[in-house]
């Protein structure tokens, strides 16, 4: 199992789900962009704020009198939505999806890379037919999360779960969290405490709406909604989940014979996890959210960490070629 098949699953599976989580915040935002008057939906500053966060618009659109710039931008975002020479905008992490996918074509089932394939050129497709109006873009979204999920869904029953599996799954997971804490990063102020349609949103755009329904009914309260997406390990879509699959990935990765302590990687990976265990009723209630914010901050630094130090002890291919076996253990 070469380096270089561990670097291309890796950085394939941090594109698929940027790719997802990307589209979900953009139909988030189209939605409430077309609507009869959307310079009155409350929280569509947040969520072009998280947009401008992400890399997917430009920072100028957010200002505080935004509602000015509301036409322009709706008559700009399909443009930016399709520009894929922005690398950190959904177009560029479809492209990069397919073409990691293409390359490493005898790791994943056949069925998976014709997916992968088939869902670049619909999205590709769909761009190209020309998008007129935020409709459009509305349209190829959906149809984008549908295949995006069957690529999960195949990957998830069709991959054996050794190394490659554990690679692609950990750029998986580290991008999931690092997007769980940017969202919600975006939204936060210290001006003012979340609000009931902002929490609506989280929900929305995490994909925890029909969960969240089923514990608590229609009843949106702050510390409910933030305990499901950060703290909650029941929960598939929650941040203590993506870390806790993290830790055991990196848990497994090989160690450093001549030391007995726990690697950086580990240590990052730990530091994370715990720190989204020891957060406190009071925290998740706390309004504004500023402790929150400052922890979810440090928690993607340490996911960017994480990222940084396995890319560069066992993803680069300068020096002497390795090769991780079976039990993702080092041999030159």
């Amino acid at each position: 199992f070469p380096s270089r098949v561990a670097d291309d699953l890796f950085w394939f599976g941090q594109s698929l789900d940027r790719a997802d989580f990307l589209a979900r915040l953009l139909r988030s935002t189209i939605e409430r962009m077309t609507v009869e008057s959307p310079a009155d939906v409350p929280e569509l500053f947040g969520l072009i704020r998280a947009l401008a966060d992400q890399g997917q618009i430009e920072p100028g659109f957010v200002i505080q009198s935004f509602s000015s710039q509301l036409p322009t931008l709706a008559e700009e975002l399909p443009a930016m939505v399709a520009n894929a020479d922005e690398v950190r905008g959904l177009a560029a992490a479809i492209v990069e999806m397919d073409r990691l996918g293409s390359l490493e074509r005898m790791w994943m089932s056949p069925d998976t890379v014709r997916k992968v394939r088939e869902t670049a050129i619909e999205f590709r497709d769909s761009m190209q037919s020309g998008w007129r109006e935020l409709v459009d873009v509305l349209e190829a979204i959906n149809d984008l999360i549908l295949n995006l999920a069957a690529i999960s869904g195949l990957i998830s029953d069709g991959m054996v779960r050794g190394p490659a599996w554990r690679l692609l799954d950990m750029g998986r997971r580290i991008e999931h969290g690092k997007n769980i804490a940017g969202l919600l990063r975006s939204l936060m102020s210290e001006e003012h405490p979340l609000t009931r349609p902002e929490l609506k949103t989280i929900l929305e755009v995490i994909d925890c709406r029909m969960t969240y329904r089923s514990r608590y009914f229609d009843n949106i309260q702050q510390n409910g909604v933030l305990d499901l997406c950060l703290t909650d390990e029941t929960c598939p879509r929650s941040l203590a989940v993506q870390l806790i699959a993290l830790a055991e990935h990196v848990d497994a990765l090989p160690a450093d014979g001549q030391s007995l302590l726990r690697s950086e990687e580990k240590r990052s990976a730990m530091l994370a996890l715990h720190a989204i265990r020891m957060i406190s009723p009071e925290q998740l209630e706390q309004t504004p959210a500023v402790e929150l914010e400052h922890l979810l901050k440090t928690t993607e630094e340490h996911l960017q960490s994480v990222s940084d130090i396995v890319t560069r002890k066992f993803l680069l291919h300068s020096g002497i070629p390795r090769q991780i076996t079976s039990d993702l253990e080092l041999s030159q």
